[in-house]
């Protein structure tokens, strides 16, 4: 797994593809500059062919589950 920001998403994830969707998320960072924004999470994903595939939760998962 490796982590990239929303930013490094949009050109493979179109931002109406992941309204309604679950991502998997660490939240609550210590605030920090990422090419010039400021940023306190990261989203999860994996690779694959050199892309980055994010992590998506089932949808019977309720939003806000917490992890096991």
């Amino acid at each position: 797994f490796y982590t990239f920001s929303l930013h490094d998403a949009l050109p493979i994830y179109q931002a109406e593809d992941l309204i309604g969707r679950s991502l998997v998320a660490i939240v609550n960072l210590p605030p920090r500059k990422m090419m010039g924004m400021p940023s306190n999470g990261m989203l999860l994903s994996a690779e694959k062919d050199g892309k980055p595939h994010l992590l998506m939760l089932d949808d019977s998962v309720p939003a806000g589950a917490q992890r096991c």
